[in-house]
């Protein structure tokens, strides 16, 4: 396969046990819908995520792309945004192709919301023994807890 950026080689690699093909130019990922649901943790989260990127796709919230698809050379692809983050998804086979660096703007992102949707819950709430959870040095503890699970 060739990559749908620059057209060179895609060479198969793996992450977590899960076959993707990243390219030796561009260093771009391209991941099939198999893989993406192999690689994502649950057993309908990669089929939950292809019916979100679909969902978007029907209410044309995407933009047209001008690459053909690496896995069944179509030119089914569009560009969907993504917690602000561009990536070429295939409307018929399902894969998605990430830029370099895309992943991770995309994990970060991730990371940063579910960081301040904990936050907010621990400031608005408190427990019935009267400990309250609105202590400001409780959410720098907790927010440097989270840092370093996920650094």
């Amino acid at each position: 396969m060739n990559c749908p950026r620059c057209d060179a080689t895609l060479q198969e690699m793996t992450v977590k046990q899960t076959p993707v093909d990243r390219c030796t130019q561009c260093y771009g990922t391209w991941v099939s819908a198999r893989a993406l649901s192999m690689l994502i943790p649950g057993t309908d989260t990669g089929r939950r995520i292809v019916q979100q990127l679909d969902r978007v796709v029907r209410e044309d919230h995407h933009f047209e792309s001008r690459v053909s698809c690496p896995e069944c050379s179509t030119n089914a692809v569009c560009i969907v945004e993504v917690r602000g983050v561009h990536i070429d998804y295939c409307t018929r086979c399902h894969g998605v192709f990430f830029d370099k660096g895309e992943v991770g703007r995309l994990t970060r992102e991730h990371r940063r919301a579910i960081t301040q949707r904990l936050e907010r819950r621990f400031r608005d709430s408190t427990t019935e023994s009267g400990w309250g959870l609105n202590q400001p040095g409780l959410h720098a503890l907790l927010s440097g807890l989270f840092s370093t699970l996920w650094d």
